[in-house]
């Protein structure tokens, strides 16, 4: 056939006349192709005729399955029937316990004796769950309740969005908020934990069970920030949604079509979509119901306490000799410019750079940038540790690359920087330019340029109060009032600002 085809088509290009034999050859495959779709018809409606009767017969098997299990005679069976079943059980493991005895097996008894736990276990959980959704019960009710789905852990290393963001609205009068946990890696939460008086971390798979609970709040808030989790919105009644736009749906896990189009819904339906940088700003703003910017922010009463604390023992001891620390602290990932800073440390082998954080996608093990001798990887550290090796940071960098991801980025770190009152020196990302505290550089040597005369800064410079001003204009809790201002919550429930 397709030897057939190649000489028709090369006859018609070079204009000649397809001979009649060629002609019936085409005809009789044709016709060939089309006896066998026939046949692969006719057999697909045969399966789909199977397929319909197999799935006809299970839905009368489950109907009389549960006719069965809601009759009289079958209820009243299982409680006769349920004497008799523990007996059996019953003697079988004082057999079994016997045997184990007789035989002196240590092993075997200790198992059989297993079970006594396990009950104790099982009734020990079941009061628990009983006592944490009462307190829950209490903290909710009448109140207004901001609910984060789940999508990071609760207690990973380095707090992100969601987490400053539940702890600033648990602050709030009369709010109470939920962060659900997935328990993917650093949560083990089998009910939940009560971080504050009104600021519960519950395990994801409890939501079911705690929809009753929630219905009990004056007004329901929901903060989405993964289209993923869409369908916890028809869980419980939601008043007010908030679709927060934290970066470009390609980084996001489980990015598709799907994605794309849950996101167009999100922010047509969204009370507030609020992005976090200008460029998802412009990307929603003419077709989103109510969209605003509004940046990330930073925790400034733990990272104030930075310019009172000593530098980290750690880096007193590996700095001992250079003229100065160099720090970094979050993901280490491809936006990552290792290049450059390679280029800064061998340019400056009196300076060290000190870099803090998980090695998001392998590429710090690729950049061949452990093989300096002044460039020390700390690994991750806990969030409470972070304000300690701050401390020990003479300037504070985020020397990212600038590219489709970074345009959009708004660095949490950059506000923790300023909170802890250290020189920032950051590349041309348009969500740090954004600040007059932040020294911005084009390439190594301007980097170096700007660091030294950072150095030489005195301490009545001007710059300073700048970075204080600028710190307690970009909070958390300033962030949280942006986005409250902009919800159109109606004067009886609106949320108070700052207790």
């Amino acid at each position: 056939m397709s030897h057939v085809k190649n000489v028709a088509i090369r006859h018609l290009s070079e204009g000649c006349v397809i001979p009649n034999i060629e002609i019936d050859e085409l005809k009789k495959s044709l016709l060939d192709k089309e006896r066998q779709l026939e046949s692969y018809r006719q057999e697909l409606a045969s399966q789909k005729s199977q397929y319909d009767n197999l799935y006809n017969y299970s839905c009368n098997r489950d109907f009389d399955l549960t006719v069965i299990k809601n009759s009289i005679e079958y209820k009243i069976g299982r409680i006769v029937f349920i004497p008799f079943r523990i007996s059996v059980r019953l003697i079988l493991k004082i057999f079994r316990i016997m045997k184990a005895i007789i035989c002196i097996n240590k092993e075997k008894l200790k198992l059989e004796f297993m079970f006594i736990k396990k009950i104790w276990k099982l009734i020990e959980a079941k009061f628990t769950k009983r006592r944490f959704f009462k307190v829950l019960s209490e903290a909710v009710i009448g109140k207004t309740i901001v609910i984060f789905p789940p999508t990071l852990d609760w207690h990973m290393p380095l707090y992100q969005r969601p987490h400053q963001l539940a702890k600033s609205y648990s602050k709030r009068k009369n709010t109470c908020a939920i962060f659900l946990t997935p328990n993917f890696k650093y949560d083990d939460i089998y009910l939940g934990e009560l971080i504050t008086d009104n600021l519960f971390i519950i395990n994801a798979q409890l939501f079911d069970s705690i929809s009753h609970i929630i219905n009990k709040a004056d007004t329901v808030i929901m903060s989405i920030s993964w289209t993923v989790n869409k369908f916890y919105m028809e869980k419980v009644k939601v008043d007010y949604l908030i679709y927060e736009y934290i970066d470009e749906l390609e980084i996001f896990y489980l990015y598709g079509p799907e994605m794309e189009e849950d996101h167009k819904k999100m922010i047509k339906i969204a009370d507030v979509t609020v992005s976090t940088a200008t460029k998802l700003y412009n990307q929603v703003k003419d077709s989103a119901k109510n969209p605003i910017c509004s940046t990330n922010g930073g925790d400034y009463d733990f990272f104030t306490k930075t310019k009172n604390m000593g530098m980290n023992q750690s880096v007193v001891y590996i700095s001992a000799g250079y003229k100065c620390v160099l720090g970094y602290y979050g993901a280490l990932a491809e936006w990552f410019d290792y290049d450059m800073v390679i280029k800064i440390a061998n340019k400056k082998p009196d300076w060290l750079w000190v870099l803090i954080g998980l090695d998001y996608d392998g590429s710090l093990q690729k950049s061949g940038i452990l093989s300096i001798k002044n460039i020390v990887y700390l690994g991750t550290k806990p969030y409470e540790e972070l304000p300690s090796y701050l401390a020990s940071f003479d300037i504070a960098t985020i020397p990212f690359k600038i590219n489709e991801i970074t345009l959009s980025t708004s660095p949490v770190k950059l506000f923790e920087y300023m909170a802890g009152g250290k020189p920032i020196l950051t590349s041309r990302m348009p969500e740090c330019m954004k600040y007059k505290s932040a020294h911005i550089y084009n390439n190594a040597d301007e980097f170096i340029l700007l660091a030294e005369k950072i150095l030489q800064m005195e301490q009545e410079d001007p710059y300073w109060d700048l970075l204080e001003k600028e710190a307690l204009d970009n909070t958390w809790d300033a962030k949280v009032d942006e986005i409250l201002n902009a919800l159109p919550i109606k004067d009886t429930k609106r949320i108070s600002i700052i207790n």
